[in-house]
């Protein structure tokens, strides 16, 4: 196995890739996120991987194409910081005639592999010619045959002992000529992880750097956004004002005493905030966010701090009675991490009391995306409150919010800055068209909240 660095800055998080057969780190360049180092692992000629490599980070997301799906499986069962685990076209079992690429055509391309034939094979992997010929510069110029040939036999050799755990979404496209979708189909459906299956359409060969930038969240262009919403927000927030209002309320009904320290992560325009203080009466108030924020007159002492509130949570040394979110932590890229680290900061009876979205958000949107919003299941949710909280309660709710037309759905975003990782380039005709009409012909969006309040922290 081999790897190389295509950023390596000496950031908490990672993006790992496990390349797919016959490309090296070239074909990956272009692959970025901001804050993030990026590292790939290619020619796989084994499944021996340095551990050391990925340990230091905090959060590491995975990004496995191909057979570095099934590489991913065999080498990196040692690694425990995985956070989020992505396998686009590829399955544990490359070789397979139900699961996989059918035997007769593996091993076949295998023992008749010269370079006329791994150039059929790689313009397989492309939707048409051109594609292919735009990629081919990226693609190894003078390859090992037999290197490849040898990669082949350890791949179609080595069994999966367990399904991996690890695995959060796998990407299976229609029109793929190298991994059969029904095949791919029958791998994810029902996968020990409890992957979610994500369907596009398209070929083998598809943007990975996109579905990077469509799952590592963005703190600097979610904050510009919202930040950029400051003016509008509270007139226009109709689902977030909702939402804020049955979390104070479940917050407040938690049992825990009146008086105390509170912490609110993304309090933006303090709609929330208000809320939070009336039901709580704190003593003292901490806000933190992305941007600088509106300093409120609530009448008690409170400080504001601007940044990254998933890392500033995991650095400061501070202790709260609440620490409350509303609408804010679907950004966090590690919020199995955040819970743990919130836990830490809780005093001995403190709560912890937010809201996230679940699987469905704005779902109007999904088809539209690379891949959908990675929202956690309430399944995936609890379970992560239950390792640091013996009291644990979760709910979902959907939030229908009725526009007159689509263009005043459209605006309803920008004046609430929701889109927060959206795609600008996608144009107004698309989004106009997968808005929905209800039946008395008024366009909608839903929400999806996910609400948690978590306490008794788990000694």
């Amino acid at each position: 196995m081999e790897y190389k660095w295509l950023r390596c800055d000496g950031n908490s998080r990672l993006v790992l890739l496990f390349a797919g057969w016959g490309t090296d780190a070239s074909y990956y360049n272009g692959i970025t996120a901001e804050g993030w180092d990026v590292l790939v692992c290619y020619d796989f000629d084994d499944y021996e991987f340095d551990t050391s490599l990925t340990s230091r980070y905090d959060t590491v997301y995975l990004y496995a194409w191909s057979l570095g799906v099934h590489a991913a499986a065999c080498a990196l069962r040692g690694v425990k910081n995985i956070t989020a685990a992505f396998a686009i076209n590829g399955t544990e079992h490359p070789c397979d005639n139900e699961r996989g690429i059918p035997a007769a055509v593996f091993l076949g391309t295998r023992d008749n592999l010269d370079m006329r034939n791994l150039t059929k094979f790689r313009k397989r992997m492309f939707a048409s010619s051109a594609d292919y010929a735009q990629a081919a510069e990226r693609l190894p110029q003078s390859p090992d045959i037999e290197a490849l040939k040898r990669q082949l036999t350890v791949a179609s050799s080595t069994e999966v002992k367990e399904p991996a755990a690890f695995w959060t979404r796998a990407y299976i496209f229609a029109s793929d000529r190298i991994f059969p979708a029904a095949a791919q189909r029958r791998a994810w459906t029902g996968h020990p992880s409890g992957c979610e299956v994500c369907e596009r359409e398209g070929a083998h060969a598809v943007n990975i750097a996109k579905i990077v930038a469509s799952t590592v969240p963005n703190p600097r262009l979610v904050g510009r956004k919202f930040e950029a919403s400051v003016p509008t927000y509270d007139d226009n927030a109709t689902a977030q004002r909702t939402i804020a209002t049955r979390l104070a309320a479940f917050a407040a009904r938690s049992g825990v005493a009146h008086g105390g320290r509170m912490l609110e992560i993304g309090q933006g325009t303090g709609l929330s905030t208000r809320l939070f203080a009336e039901q709580l009466k704190p003593s003292e108030i901490d806000c933190v966010d992305l941007y600088r924020t509106p300093e409120l007159q609530l009448g008690v002492p409170a400080r504001y701090h601007t940044g990254d509130a998933e890392q500033w949570v995991a650095e400061t040394e501070g202790c709260w009675d609440y620490i409350l979110s509303a609408s804010a932590i679907q950004w966090f890229a590690d919020l199995r991490g955040f819970i743990r680290n919130a836990c830490l900061h809780l005093s001995e009876n403190g709560v912890l009391a937010c809201s996230t979205f679940a699987p469905g958000n704005l779902g109007e949107f999904d088809a539209l995306r690379p891949s959908p919003m990675l929202y956690r299941t309430p399944e995936c949710i609890h379970g992560w409150l239950e390792e640091f909280f013996a009291q644990v309660d979760t709910s979902v709710e959907d939030i229908r919010v009725t526009f007159p037309t689509a263009k005043d759905a459209l605006m309803h975003l920008r004046l609430t800055g929701v889109g927060g990782s959206s795609n600008p380039k996608l144009g107004m005709g698309p989004l106009i068209e997968a808005i929905p009409h209800d039946e008395h012909g008024r366009c909608y969006l839903t929400y999806r909240p996910l609400y948690f309040i978590a306490q008794g922290k788990r000694r």
